[in-house]
């Protein structure tokens, strides 16, 4: 997914490890986010409890969304897209690492 789709696959040593490292990162992320849904967060205050930075993730939500949906279209530019996506994990794990942190769940 890291190269355009009318490129030649490059199946080195080096791209497999980068992959595998992209899809730990996912996997790890959507681990957590899946490990505080199952808490009982609607017995909590529910919204967005952490002000400025609650509205910093959902900024950086819709710009992410915005870039990955424009670079589908942009000849299907999944490189773009990965991007963007990864990014957005490294600010919502920021976000999970904020002190104090009582993160939005619905928000992640």
């Amino acid at each position: 997914l890291l190269q355009g789709w009318a490129q030649p696959m490059n199946y080195s040593d080096q791209t497999i490890d980068d992959a595998r490292s992209k899809e730990t990162t996912f996997k790890s992320f959507f681990r957590e986010v899946e490990a505080l849904a199952r808490n009982d967060y609607l017995s909590e205050e529910v919204g967005w409890r952490m002000g400025e930075a609650d509205h910093k993730l959902s900024e950086a939500y819709l710009a992410a969304r915005q870039t990955v949906h424009e670079s589908l279209l942009d000849n299907f530019n999944t490189k773009e897209a990965m991007g963007a996506m990864l990014k957005l994990i490294n600010e919502a794990n920021q976000y999970l690492r904020l002190p104090n942190a009582k993160p939005s769940v619905l928000l992640l």
